[in-house]
Formats: C-alpha cells, sequence, structure tokens
C-alpha cells in the first residue's frame, strides 16, 4: 500500500475521506502550518526539525521525540564513593534522561548494594534519580532505573553523572546505559 510520505494522491482505507487524505499528504512536508483552531478530525503532521504536531478529536502534541541510548559506558566501579561522567549535552542542544539501564554487573561484590544517585549537579548528581540501593543478585540481570518526577533538563555542555554515595565494600563494575533525548 501507498504511504502518505510517497506524495502519491490516494490512500486507501475507511478512516478519512480521499480528499482529507490528500491534506494530510500535502501537510506533511516542511513548511507547512498547522492551523491555528484544530478541529475534531484533523490530522496535521510537519516536520521541522524534531518537532510533530498532530491533532484530532483527542491529542494535542507538539514535541514527540523518540527516546534513544545516549551513551553507554562499561565497567563503572561501584566500590569507590566517587563520581563518574556517563554522559555529556553536546553543544547548542538540551537533554532528557529518561532512564537508565544497570546490567553487566561483575566482582566480588554480587549482589550489588552499593547507594548511587544520578544527575547533572557536580557533586552530589541526584537531579535526575535520587539516592537508593538497587540490587542486581547475578551478573545476568539488569535493572531498568526511571528518571524522577520533575527531574533536571540537562543544557549545554552538562555532564550527567553517576555518584556512588557509599561504596559496595568490594571490587564490583557494571555496566550503564544512558537513555533520553535531544531537543
Amino acid at each position: 500500500m501507498p504511504e502518505l510520505i510517497d506524495g502519491i494522491d490516494f490512500v486507501s482505507g475507511d478512516l478519512f475521506s480521499f480528499q482529507q487524505a490528500n491534506r494530510m499528504k500535502n501537510n506533511w512536508y516542511s513548511g507547512a502550518t498547522p492551523p491555528d483552531n484544530p478541529t475534531n478530525g484533523m490530522f496535521w503532521v510537519k516536520n521541522d526539525g524534531a518537532v510533530y504536531y498532530y491533532f484530532n478529536a483527542w491529542i494535542l502534541l507538539h514535541g514527540i521525540h523518540t527516546e534513544t541510548l545516549l551513551a553507554s559506558v562499561a565497567s563503572v566501579d561501584l566500590e569507590v564513593e566517587d563520581e563518574t561522567t556517563l554522559f555529556t549535552v553536546p553543544a547548542g542542544m538540551s537533554c532528557i534522561i529518561t532512564k537508565v539501564v544497570m546490567r553487566l554487573a561483575t566482582g566480588a561484590g554480587l549482589p550489588v548494594g552499593a547507594s548511587i544517585s544520578f544527575g547533572f549537579n557536580a557533586g552530589t548528581s541526584d537531579d535526575v534519580i535520587a539516592n537508593a540501593v538497587f540490587v542486581l543478585d547475578a551478573a545476568t540481570e539488569y535493572i531498568i532505573i526511571p528518571a524522577a518526577d520533575k527531574a533536571k533538563v540537562g543544557v549545554a555542555t552538562e555532564l550527567f553523572a553517576i555518584n556512588v554515595n557509599t561504596g559496595e565494600g568490594a571490587a564490583m563494575t557494571v555496566t550503564l546505559d544512558v537513555f533520553g533525548y535531544l531537543f
């Protein structure tokens, strides 16, 4: 079946009329301006960088972003109380961290029991994920650690780091995958 992006003049389906499908297709391209007052049933998409608009009877979204792997850092030491940078926000960008995945625990310290936090604020790194103990019992397990509500937005050149607040007490490293999006 042809797709809207192909620029064709007909889309088969029962959800909209031929005329509405053509309006959707014609307003898919950059430069299209969404209406000031969308009405029920309108579907308008504009790609201007990473910004999309979608209007229908129930939804008005502005700025849909795709979560992506921003960094993967292996061998992060959980034995020593210290801060380790995981990701630097690129110049001219801002960053939302959505989660951190902790995996591949190795060392004498299993189960993992270090007290850790994550964030952009130097010294404590706790303004995205507050200080807590995240337990891995085996090297084959992983933990998904979501960002807190009202977490800090990272700005250009800021460092996102893990802070080991209370060390493991034995040799222990993990791999940390940082997920989020830039805008």
